[in-house]
């Protein structure tokens, strides 16, 4: 007999988990592969997955590395992680040295309307964005910083050069993790907060996944899966955007950024 099972025509995509955008990461995001939308997907499983010829390490001082590890173990100071393979970003061990790997490609942009000749099969569409990190937090000494950025040596900690980025940061001398995003060098930023309104803190040797989604007229920030906030489009990044991953130490210890994976992906 003909298999009478549910057949979908595509384009498919995932709906809200109820009628209501803020509930669900994956709202309106493309289900498998579909032409209508580009992606960038690295699980960081293989060490070809971060190399020199896609990324470009930017740092400061001596001792800086950038590798895949592809072990089921990552340490991070006194702490072990199960990990099914993760890009290991570490700096040198002087204050003020960072880290920061960029995607060569400018791929992203959040523009909020049609702009002719630049980027126009990307702008005014939805962009998602997911990673799922942990770094050397328990001496809250460290910089951190995983989202998007314009090509530059460094997002933040004391010698910031970019001035137009979204992401998610931990900043020295805490552990909560901030939303973040910057516009011609106007930032706004703000800790994120659970349903019980306690503010999300990073843990060292624990992943937690953060994400975005821009829709043109805003961006929802999400933590481990939920909503946490909505910034409008005056505040967001208009340059075209790269993955971009930064750690940096302020004391005399080299500190380390575990990415597990990161995604990211725009309707044309």
């Amino acid at each position: 007999m003909p298999n009478r099972g549910t057949h979908l025509s595509a384009p498919v995509r995932y709906t809200p988990r109820v009628n209501h955008r803020k509930t669900s990461w994956y709202s309106e995001l493309y289900v498998g592969l579909d032409t209508d939308c580009v992606s960038q997907y690295f699980d960081f499983l293989s060490v070809d997955e971060y190399n020199t010829n896609n990324y470009t390490l930017n740092s400061s001082g001596t001792g800086t590395s950038a590798a895949v590890n592809q072990t089921a173990k990552v340490s991070l100071g006194s702490s072990a992680m199960s990990v099914n393979g993760a890009l290991l970003l570490q700096t040198g061990s002087t204050a003020g040295n960072y880290a920061c790997a960029q995607y060569k490609t400018l791929s992203w942009i959040l523009d909020r309307a049609i702009v002719a000749n630049t980027h126009e099969d990307q702008s005014a569409k939805n962009l998602w964005f997911e990673a799922a990190f942990s770094g050397d937090v328990s001496a809250t000494d460290v910089d951190l910083f995983v989202g998007l950025s314009e090509t530059a040596a460094s997002v933040v900690g004391p010698s910031p050069i970019s001035q137009n980025y979204i992401g998610f940061n931990v900043s020295n001398g805490a552990t909560a993790v901030k939303y973040i995003s910057s516009t011609g060098g106007t930032s706004v930023s703000g800790s994120v907060s659970d349903g019980s309104g306690n503010a999300v803190s990073l843990v060292q040797g624990t992943l937690t996944t953060v994400g975005l989604k821009f829709n043109a007229n805003n961006v929802d920030f999400y933590v481990n899966k939920n909503y946490m906030h909505s910034i409008q489009v005056n505040s967001l990044p208009t340059s075209p955007l790269a993955l971009t991953f930064q750690v940096v130490t302020n004391s005399a210890t080299n500190r380390t950024l575990v990415l597990d994976y990161v995604y990211v992906a725009k309707n044309r």
